[in-house]
């Protein structure tokens, strides 16, 4: 199962309001322009309201983490992951194209085990004709960063990144797949949800995941930088049943949301829910690094910032 559904392109209004908790307005981030809610259409600089305004009820299982980020007073932690469980598996799995889900064929997959991208990946491997691969090991129980890309000569793809891709401990092989979203896909944007994306920019895509790692629904995301400040000219939208659409305001039953044009470089961002009074709950957040013409998944977890690692990781590992 893919770690984030999308159908490769959501977008929903890509706000930038790094808060660290709370309702909050924000400044624009310098290019910003007419940015604006639902449709990026309004005028003037882009306010924290403008992305953050539902009032629907959320759906999804909040326990330990009910009233959010300032009532617990930080972000939920967890132990480090058992020494015995961050170990080096073999990798066995697809290449994955995210609207068919289709093997993509001769596929390159590059990891970072830093979860960064710096210098030469720790892993290359390439898929086969089928989408398959293998020949190469991963890192379980350790947040990874990949790239997806195939022959920039044929222009089929989009480089596809995750950050923050965890697999839980395996004694043998591990069988997550890889993501990698078509041109063909990326180009349906402007005639879908009336957004024209901006090579110079990138798009970041994920869903919003509950206690149990189920999707949640009447959730808004927001794109900030670290000093709180909006991405102007992005646009969020959301999906309904792994689709996007241009009239759904927030996260509906599958959680997943997408944010179109966003400039280079580090972005926060976060998942609010209505507090069912008029003002709204920060209940996760992730960390992305956009690249210019690329995709980038970042996945939130309520009550986490960034990396939730699996329960069998946090305790002693093999025999």
């Amino acid at each position: 199962m893919r770690s984030w559904t999308m159908w490769a392109l959501g977008l929903s209004l890509v706000i930038t309001a790094a808060c660290s908790g709370g309702d909050k307005g924000g400044g624009s981030e310098g290019d910003s322009g007419a940015a604006g809610g639902d449709g990026g259409d309004g005028g003037g600089p882009a306010t924290f309201e403008d992305f953050i305004n539902t009032t629907a009820s959320p759906v999804g299982d909040f326990t330990g983490f009910e009233g959010g980020f300032d009532a617990a007073g930080g972000w939920l932690t967890q132990p480090s992951p058992d020494a015995s469980c961050v170990v080096e598996r073999p990798v066995n799995a697809l290449v994955e194209d995210f609207e068919t889900e289709e093997g993509v064929g001769e596929a390159t997959v590059e990891i970072w085990f830093a979860d960064e991208v710096s210098g030469v990946p720790d892993v290359t491997m390439t898929s086969d004709f089928s989408g398959n691969l293998s020949g190469g090991n991963t890192l379980v129980c350790q947040p990874i960063t990949y790239k997806a890309s195939t022959d920039p000569d044929l222009d089929d793809t989009k480089s596809t990144f995750e950050a923050h891709m965890v697999s839980a401990y395996t004694d043998s092989s591990v069988g997550e797949n890889y993501n990698s979203v078509s041109k063909t896909t990326y180009q349906l944007i402007p005639s879908i949800l009336g957004i024209s994306p901006d090579p110079a920019k990138g798009t970041a895509a994920g869903t919003v995941f509950d206690m149990n790692g189920d999707p949640v629904t009447g959730a808004q995301v927001v794109v900030s930088n670290d000093a709180g400040n909006l991405s102007g000219n992005t646009v969020v939208k959301y999906f309904v049943e792994n689709f996007p659409t241009r009239d759904q305001p927030e996260t509906s039953e599958d959680g997943l949301w997408v944010a179109v044009n966003i400039p280079p470089g580090e972005w926060n961002i976060d998942a609010y829910v209505s507090d069912g009074a008029g003002s709204h709950i920060l209940m996760g957040r992730t960390r992305v690094t956009i690249y210019a013409d690329s995709i980038n998944i970042g996945n939130i977890s309520v009550g986490y910032d960034s990396v939730k690692f699996p329960d069998n990781c946090l305790a002693p590992c093999g025999g």
